[in-house]
Parts: structure tokens; sequence; C-alpha cells
């Protein structure tokens, strides 16, 4: 366990780096569809463990953003892995894409546990582990998760909205630019 956790921390400091050294000349076309296609698949083992259902919602045929395939799943990968560490046995994790105006506006809701209202600002600190995550009964991790994922956001010039209510679920909504050449389709 020591051992997994190690390469696991290792993995997040070299996937930070990676974003922290992202410009846009890296960037191809990602279907964001796709990508949480893959992510929502490859988080139905660690779901399933707990009885969590993950549903996707409303989603375009395709959703073409600017940015990185790999980079754009680990984001949708860690929301969805923290959706189902912090709910309950027997709720949901849903996801959904819709356009906005030029932004695509992805979702993932979970009705897990939430977050206090006074945590919220320290969401996306580095090592921050907030909640339950401090124990060691709760769930485990760096606190680097989702500094990744704003970071990434951040560097595909989007932007990401979080509300949390204690006891009702939390709400991650990611907003990508609809690539130039979607945008005029």
């Amino acid at each position: 366990r020591y051992v997994e956790r190690c390469l696991s921390l290792s993995d997040d400091f070299v996937q930070l780096g990676r974003v922290d050294a992202l410009d846009a000349a890296q960037f191809t076309t990602v279907d964001l569809v796709e990508a949480l296609r893959a992510a929502l698949e490859d988080a139905e083992t660690l779901a399933g463990n707990k009885r969590i259902g993950l549903a996707l919602g409303e989603v375009p045929e395709r959703a073409p953003a600017a940015g990185v395939r790999d980079l754009i799943q680990r984001v949708f990968a860690n929301l969805l892995s923290n959706a189902v560490k912090y709910s309950p046995e027997g709720s949901q994790v849903r996801c959904s894409i819709v356009r906005e105006d030029g932004l695509w506006a992805v979702t993932v809701a979970d009705q897990g546990q939430g977050i206090a209202p006074e945590l919220l600002p320290r969401l996306f600190g580095r090592y921050e582990r907030l909640g339950a995550d401090r124990n060691r009964r709760g769930p485990q991790g760096a606190g680097l998760g989702l500094v990744f994922v704003k970071s990434t956001v951040d560097r595909l010039g989007g932007t990401i909205n979080v509300q949390s209510e204690p006891g009702r679920g939390t709400r991650f909504v990611l907003r990508f630019p609809v690539q130039a050449a979607a945008a005029r389709a």
C-alpha cells in the first residue's frame, strides 16, 4: 500500500509539472464527450465497489475543444474519483455536457457529504485535504487532485465553479471554450 501511495504521489507531481509547462502549441482537438465517457468507464470499478451509480445525462454528439486529451480525461477522472470517495453507498454521480454560447459546460454532481462554505475558498489549495479526509478513517489523498483540475482548466482557457452544501452534495461545472472551427459550424 505504501509503494502504491508513493507511486501515485510521484505521478501527481509529474502531471502537475506537465500542466505547468503546457502551452497552446501542444493543444489538439479533444472531444469532451469521448474524454468524459472514458473517465466514466475508468471509474466504474471504484463506483461499483460502493454501489454508486454513474449516470451520463445530457450530452451532444460531439463537444470539440482545444486541449490535451489525456490531461482532460484525467481532470474528469479526478472529479469522478472524488465524487465517488465522498458519496454514500447507493447514491449517484451525474455528469453532463451542454453548450452555453461559446462554451462547453461539463458538470459532475454527487450526492455526497458536501463541503462547508467556509472551506470552499481552500478547495483548490495545494496539499489541502478538507473535512473527513484529514483523519485516517476518511478517504486518503495528498491534496493535489483538485490543484491539478484547476491548473489544467485554467491553462486550457476554461473556468471552474463549485456549488456545495453540507449533507446535500457537490456540483462542479467546468467551462471550456468551444473550439474555433466548431463555433463556426
